[in-house]
């Protein structure tokens, strides 16, 4: 009866009893690592990461922005698809795959089982060998768009020559889902097609068709990439958390050495 009188009396007290435990809870539960089966526990770095011209001159500069390294997520039926989408995506962007996370089941979301005619997906995650300027999502979205486009193309003529041009002419699916983002040492920015409202309108794409959109997905504090309450289960999986800490690394080492030269 005491308790329940000073709370009555007291509304921040009341506030703090019910709410604080919560938001403590939550706190923890988006930056704590979503645990994921892995299919492939092999990671690799092929070439460490760069700076472009354009890039080493805004830091030479003085300028605060940080340097930002071209992430990309695919998502696919088999880790094949996954190498050759990321591979393809790279050699139009005329970049290298600097790093790769281990290969994780992306198995919390039916969203893309259908169009891909898969019973089950699986996601890795890259790193492109030179850092970009962070005004190229646009561009980099788009450009994934166009993958992909390439990509199911290139399935339905397979499909053509195994099937009916009927059956064949009817699947319009993609065989492999591939998100651009900028990791920076500070976040994850990623871009989508589709509007939220916790998104920011980035520019238009298809000749001023549709809008692009993009999203903090990640950001960087008290030592570690924390999610946010609309961050995507795959995004704060482990594999991928390890993946930015080894990136974030790269990062400062290259901007240490271009404020130095």
């Amino acid at each position: 009866v005491k308790i329940r009188n000073v709370v009555y009396k007291n509304p921040t007290m009341a506030w703090s009893i019910a709410v604080l435990p919560r938001i403590r809870r939550d706190n923890w539960a988006r930056s704590a690592a979503y645990s994921v089966r892995a299919i492939c526990n092999a990671e690799y770095s092929n070439t460490p990461l760069r700076l472009a011209q354009n890039a080493r001159h805004a830091v030479s500069a003085g300028a605060r922005v940080p340097l930002h390294a071209v992430l990309i997520g695919v998502l696919a039926a088999q880790p094949e698809r996954l190498e050759h989408a990321a591979a393809l995506f790279a050699e139009r962007l005329d970049r290298k795959i600097a790093m790769r996370s281990a290969i994780y089941a992306c198995d919390y979301s039916r969203y893309y089982l259908t169009e891909m005619n898969a019973d089950s997906l699986c996601k890795a995650l890259y790193i492109l060998d030179e850092v970009i300027e962070p005004d190229a999502l646009l561009h980099l979205k788009t450009l994934a768009i166009a993958v992909e486009d390439e990509l199911s193309i290139a399935q339905r003529a397979q499909s053509l020559s195994d099937a009916s041009s009927s059956a064949a002419a009817s699947m319009r699916r993609r065989t492999a889902n591939i998100d651009p983002g900028l990791l920076s040492t500070d976040s994850l920015v990623l871009a989508s097609t589709k509007y939220a409202p916790h998104r920011t309108c980035i520019g238009s794409y298809c000749d001023g068709a549709a809008l692009m959109w993009a999203e903090q997905t990640l950001y960087y504090y008290n030592g570690r990439y924390t999610s946010q309450p609309w961050t995507y289960l795959d995004y704060k999986a482990r594999p991928a958390l390890h993946l930015f800490a080894r990136a974030r690394t790269q990062l400062l080492t290259l901007a240490h050495q271009a404020r130095s030269t």
